[in-house]
């Protein structure tokens, strides 16, 4: 079974003139809505590329909650969302809290994003 993005929130670039993204020392979050078997869950990641030391899963532990390890003793999923870099954070969420964070940060001049289609729906 396989990660579902649902919703999609980006952090406003406040580079200026001169770009500084990923590995540039300059990180804007990005907060996913994710769906795995019915439970929704809140991805907080960033810009950030990886590095060679990053290498961090999300795998499903003993009670079907999605999670986060460094481990070789996790079976990570077979997903292209499954690799994750250091300090990425999963949780499970509600819809009701999911749509309270959004409110937030559109206030703040997040952009939101329908993940599939990279649709920018507001600002």
């Amino acid at each position: 079974m396989r990660i579902e993005r649902i919703e999609a929130l980006y952090e406003p670039c406040n580079c200026g003139s001169r770009c500084r993204h990923f590995n540039g020392g300059n990180y804007h979050e990005r907060i996913y809505l994710l769906q795995y078997r019915g439970q929704l869950y809140a991805f907080y990641t960033d810009t950030r590329e990886f590095f060679p030391s990053d290498n961090n899963t999300i795998y499903v532990r003993e009670d079907g909650i999605l999670d986060i390890d460094n481990t070789k003793w996790v079976e990570p999923l077979d997903d292209p969302f499954a690799p994750c870099k250091q300090g990425d954070m999963i949780t499970p969420i509600t819809k009701k809290d999911w749509n309270k964070i959004k409110k937030e940060k559109l206030r703040e001049g997040w952009t939101y994003y329908e993940p599939f289609s990279k649709k920018e729906v507001s600002q």
